[in-house]
């Protein structure tokens, strides 16, 4: 009796957790098929610039408006940008629910990357996938190996060099009035409280 109590347990539990594993799958055979064809490949296999790869992705979807890249992890994924917050924490970037969800910027923001504080969001998985690997900067002697994060649009290729790495709640107003007044004095805060130096 107490074998077939087991077996019992056992087949609910695998049954609750396999939709999980196979939205998982889903989600990480969707991004390697992607960065296949993204812009850190594509200019070396196809001679076709960054900006023309960016060009033809939105043609699987208008709202892919860019590609982030960090040398030294595997954020190398498509940005996508919705009307709402909301959208992408449960979509792929090809419209396919999934609990991975997309890199996506801010509905608030410009998605030319004009703005003072562009906000770029994505889930931090335990499969370490997504922005999972966004840890490794706050380790000192990675960021001076990887001290940039790459950003593709249709227009340009744009270097961020990394000078500063916080740690804030999910509260933190990143949208303060004051932040755009004092900017300076922002930035060296900002500088002040940072892991890395």
């Amino acid at each position: 009796m107490l074998e077939i109590g087991l077996i019992v347990i056992f087949l609910i539990s695998a049954a609750l957790i396999y939709p999980d594993i196979a939205e998982r799958i889903r989600a990480m055979r969707q991004n390697n098929e992607i960065q296949q064809t993204g812009p850190t490949s594509a200019q070396d296999e196809t001679g076709n610039t960054p900006q023309a790869t960016i060009s033809e992705l939105k043609k699987i979807n208008s709202d892919m408006i860019g590609w982030i890249y960090i040398d030294g992890t595997n954020i190398n994924y498509p940005i996508v940008q919705h009307t709402d917050n909301d959208y992408y924490l449960t979509h792929l970037y090809n419209n396919e629910p999934n609990s991975a969800g997309s890199i996506f910027m801010d509905y608030q923001n410009d998605a030319a990357f004009s703005d003072q504080n562009t906000l770029i969001y994505g889930h931090s998985r335990l499969d370490g996938t997504m922005f999972a690997q966004l840890r490794k900067l706050k380790e000192q002697t990675f960021v001076d190996q990887h001290p940039n994060i790459t950003i593709y649009t249709e227009t340009e290729t744009a270097e961020y060099k990394i000078i500063s790495v916080n740690v804030v709640s999910d509260t933190y107003n990143y949208r303060s009035l004051d932040i755009g007044n004092n900017l300076e004095t922002y930035i060296e805060s900002m500088i002040q409280s940072s892991c890395i130096q």
